[in-house]
């Protein structure tokens, strides 16, 4: 474990054509167990046929009433969601929050996407469904997103950062 912190608030999982992981905020009571909820509830909705962007919405909403029933606060869920899964011929990849992806063509020739949050306040899915605390990041402007793309610099205030690709590439 990385010094302060005395759980890790990780969690990942892989599935029949999905890999989903969830990373904790450290600063929020048992976002542990959160990050196992918010990928538990993406990977039950995995197969509906909804844009990436609900279907990470949809995971933090399910994610939160499971918490609100374990009698956890909703800072529980606070969390990244990445998910990558094949549709079709295409490959999906989403980050909800923040975090690198990296992706390896058969050539060898890696593509990296750096998400991060120029305030220091990642934009978890959780927000969406919580008014108060999306109203406070709204009100300090704390929506915004950096994703760098290898010496590229793009600013953007989308909730899901996801990149379609053809499977086959």
């Amino acid at each position: 474990l990385l010094a302060g912190h005395s759980l890790c608030q990780d969690y990942a999982i892989a599935g029949n054509g999905y890999v989903l992981l969830s990373d904790g905020c450290s600063s929020s009571q048992d976002s542990d167990i959160g990050a196992r909820l918010l990928v538990r509830a993406m990977a039950l909705l995995i197969t509906a046929h909804t844009e990436i962007s609900e279907l990470h919405k949809e995971s933090a909403r399910l994610a939160l009433a499971w918490a609100n029933m374990l009698g956890l606060s909703p800072q529980a869920v606070d969390a990244t969601l990445m998910s990558a899964h094949v549709s079709s011929d295409d490959l999906i990849v989403a980050c909800s929050g923040d975090g690198v992806i990296i992706l390896e063509s058969i050539d060898g020739t890696l593509d990296v996407y750096a998400i991060s949050s120029p305030s220091g306040y990642p934009f978890y899915p959780s927000y969406v469904h919580q008014p108060n605390r999306l109203a406070e990041l709204v009100a300090h402007n704390r929506c915004n997103k950096e994703v760098k793309h290898r010496d590229s610099i793009e600013i953007t205030d989308a909730l899901t950062i996801s990149l379609k690709l053809k499977a086959t590439d």
